[in-house]
């Protein structure tokens, strides 16, 4: 780990102006994910600044909207007793999401830019010579990654691709991202709050990550800009909505596949219909053609599972992850059939 200057913010505002002076800085929260980063020289920022005693934590539910804050902690969140009521996949979501002692720490806003990753880019090793990194001393890997270093290729596309993605993938990654709160999320048209030197504006959580995977680009936030708040629009998506994530152990596993969705039956056909996946792209990934394609059809599996076939035109699958498509039918056909069955 490099040498950094700390700083402690007590407001939004405050904070922003401190990277508006450092442009390399770096947001601190609850800390699950950034000191991994320092630990592991993903990044070396010369200036750190801790956003967690700002103001922006709680969470508040009006008529028609459901607001939590971008600090508020995954635990916290998960056991509103709005939350629960109002967004039971929320809750489904946030509990299948790490470790209990994790979630006592790591925020919202946190959760949701986690860096997109494989075992390739955890394994890229970085010198620990001198005070600041350069590319001049850092060590050639046996483990390739764009993500960690531009050029240098892809270890995934010819390793190990159990948990690459099969969807939106591009050339140079086809690592997944891992927010499970973030598929729900998508599913439900939440947008961001985020605020910078420019002010306020309001970015669609679908649109958070780049739509094809893009080594160079983590997300579409300017820098220097906070989340400060996640709005879902409640309703009957939100409160039908279940999440369903399937990984190799119970704890403290990325999703190999994970699925959220809803339908709405009316005369014996599909009227409605939501689905979004997580563990199969760069982005939480709302299944918008197999939506469409569920409409007017039978609530049948048959039904989910030709939809989820028009959603995997143009899927790239490999030899490691092929799996993962009959996993997406699997996994839809439970939350959208049978989601009292869902965990």
């Amino acid at each position: 780990m490099e040498p950094f200057e700390y700083r402690r913010a007590t407001s939004a505002a405050e904070a922003i102006g401190l990277a508006a002076d450092r442009r390399d800085a770096v947001y601190l929260a609850g800390g699950t994910e950034v000191v991994n980063w320092l630990k592991q020289g993903i990044v070396s920022p010369p200036l750190i600044i801790d956003v967690s005693h700002c103001e922006f934590d709680g969470v508040t539910r009006d008529n028609d909207t459901l607001s939590i804050g971008g600090l508020a902690r995954m635990a916290t969140v998960a056991a509103h007793p709005d939350v629960r009521a109002a967004a039971p996949a929320v809750t489904q979501a946030l509990a299948a999401s790490a470790s209990p002692a994790i979630r006592q720490m790591a925020t919202i806003a946190g959760n949701l830019l986690q860096h997109t990753r494989c075992p390739y880019y955890l394994g890229t090793r970085h010198s620990a010579l001198g005070t600041r990194p350069s590319a001049e001393r850092r060590v050639p890997s046996a483990e390739p990654c764009n993500r960690r270093e531009a050029g240098s290729g892809c270890g995934a596309a010819e390793g190990d691709q159990r948990g690459a993605a099969i969807l939106g993938t591009s050339a140079g990654c086809i690592a997944t991202h891992p927010s499970d709160l973030g598929v729900v999320l998508a599913l439900l048209d939440a947008e961001l709050v985020v605020l910078g030197e420019a002010g306020r504006r309001v970015v669609a959580v679908e649109g958070l990550h780049p739509s094809v995977a893009d080594p160079g680009v983590e997300n579409t936030l300017i820098r220097g800009e906070l989340i400060t708040a996640i709005r879902v629009p409640l309703g009957r998506p939100a409160s039908r909505a279940r999440y369903l994530k399937i990984r190799d152990r119970a704890s403290f596993d990325f999703a190999l596949v994970a699925a959220a969705g809803y339908v709405v039956v009316e005369d014996g056909v599909i009227a409605e219909a939501r689905l979004a996946f997580g563990g199969v792209a760069a982005r939480p990934w709302r299944a918008r053609t197999a939506e469409a394609h569920l409409i007017g059809r039978r609530p049948i599996a048959e039904s989910v599972a030709r939809a989820v076939a028009e959603e995997l035109t143009g899927a790239v699958l490999l030899p490691g992850n092929r799996y993962k498509s009959e996993l997406m039918v699997r996994a839809a056909t439970k939350v959208l059939l049978d989601p009292d069955a869902v965990p």
